[in-house]
């Protein structure tokens, strides 16, 4: 089991379209400069990505989606979520952060929301998952 695999596996079918836009942009990037990079994918198909793609409210729809999967596939009692949730947390802010720069680098976009902000969401998403679970258990509708 490689864990660093599994969860970008998670992350890149969670946020394909970005994982695919800032792959492009990253590529073009190495292969003519930061320069050209507009001229190959042309800024309004950039923002336009970033507008469907990267609000606060679908980020964290696509986190708690990826937190619910992480439940579904690590069992409570094993201990295993919370490790896993946080070196998935510090693998999405490194991608995040690198989609900053490459933003700003190559478009002198800020990205919004930042790798930070998306932490927080993280952060937010588990709390949520958290308490439903703590709930569920008070009520006796989990084992």
């Amino acid at each position: 089991f490689r864990a660093g695999a599994y969860l970008g596996f998670m992350i890149k079918r969670e946020f394909k379209p970005l994982h695919t836009l800032f792959a492009n942009i990253s590529r073009i990037r190495r292969e003519v400069g930061d320069a050209d990079v507009p001229i190959h994918v042309p800024r309004s198909t950039f923002e336009k990505t970033l507008t469907k793609e990267c609000s606060k409210e679908i980020l964290k729809e696509k986190i708690g989606a990826i937190y619910y999967r992480l439940e579904k596939h690590l069992s409570e009692t094993g201990g295993l979520l919370p490790v896993a949730w946080k070196a998935l947390v510090k693998v999405l802010y490194e991608w995040v952060g690198r989609w900053e720069k490459l933003s700003k680098q190559c478009y002198n976009f800020t990205l919004e929301p930042s790798a930070s902000d998306v932490v927080r969401i993280a952060k937010q998403a588990a709390g949520i998952s958290a308490k439903r679970i703590s709930d569920e258990k008070k009520r006796g509708l989990t084992s």
